[in-house]
């Protein structure tokens, strides 16, 4: 007897990934927000398909905090840890593989918006 077999039509690109044999179905979209602390790996915290709601969500994510800036400055210890840290937006993601396992092959890509320097609370 032969094992069933599945399909899905889906017309939105999609992230396909498979944890503990469960499948998380995730639709990607155009821009991805990352929280980055030049310390740890920058991990993603919001998607969407337009810059603009990406930088309105980092706007709203920043209400409140305090800026490094001449008003309040900080030591380079201090910004060379993860009690500061910065959002940037990139469309797709900030690494481009370029088909290669190998990391030395890989390119940093730029990012599309760069807020401030936060202090974190």
């Amino acid at each position: 007897m032969a094992s069933p077999r599945y399909s899905i039509a889906i017309a939105k690109p999609i992230s396909i990934i498979l944890i503990n044999n469960i499948i998380f179905i995730m639709e990607k979209k155009k821009f991805i927000v990352y929280y980055v602390d030049d310390v740890n790996v920058p991990s993603d915290v919001y998607s969407a398909d337009t810059l603009a709601m990406c930088i309105q969500y980092v706007d709203l994510q920043l209400l409140g905090m305090m800026r490094v800036d001449e008003e309040h400055p900080c030591s380079d210890s201090v910004m060379n840890s993860s009690r500061t840290f910065r959002y940037e937006i990139y469309r797709g993601g900030f690494i481009d593989k370029c088909d290669s396992e190998y990391p030395s092959d890989w390119l940093y890509l730029e990012p599309s918006y760069v807020s401030d320097i936060y202090y974190v609370k």
